[in-house]
């Protein structure tokens, strides 16, 4: 799906609402809450390496489902 401006500006919506605590204002998984969560850290979706490893199915599947054994929640 390729971005819209309203796409985006909707993205940033929901980004600030449900994920800058543990993901944090950069995405670097250094939100406020990750001080507490561990095993695994919230992701850092500034690290390359992280975004070529899963697909962008399995991310949506992890948004939209939570992640068992984590604290990332569905949404």
């Amino acid at each position: 799906m390729e971005p819209t401006t309203r796409s985006l500006i909707h993205g940033k919506q929901i980004f600030t609402t449900n994920c800058i605590g543990c993901h944090g204002l950069r995405g670097d998984g250094k939100g406020p809450a990750a001080y507490f969560i561990n095993n695994p850290a919230p992701r850092n979706f500034t690290d390359r390496s992280q975004q070529l490893y899963f697909s962008d199915g399995e991310l949506y599947d992890a948004i939209l489902f939570g992640v068992d054994g984590t604290a990332m929640p569905a949404w």
